[in-house]
């Protein structure tokens, strides 16, 4: 079986056509330092994205289902949290 990589990554996504990428980041585990399970891809345009969500959400790669969706942008915190 494979193991997850960023080129791992890579290669899925070309085979589905995005071409395009900016970069790719596999999330590590501070200890053990295998990936966690999740990671970030950018992308060249919006096409490119979805082209890659469309071609592998809900696949097997690597022996596990994955799941692809755009990242969420957190809102921006408050300056002052509490409203004592």
């Amino acid at each position: 079986m494979q193991r997850w990589s960023t080129e791992l990554v890579t290669e899925m996504a070309k085979k589905v056509g995005a071409q395009v990428f900016v970069s790719t980041h596999l999330i590590l585990d501070q200890r053990t330092r295998r990936p966690k399970g999740f990671g970030f891809v950018t992308f060249g345009s919006e096409d490119e994205a979805q082209k890659a969500i469309k071609g592998l959400d809900g696949r097997i790669v690597a022996g596990r289902l994955i799941f692809v969706e755009p990242a969420n942008t957190a809102p921006p915190k408050p300056d002052n949290p509490r409203s004592d």
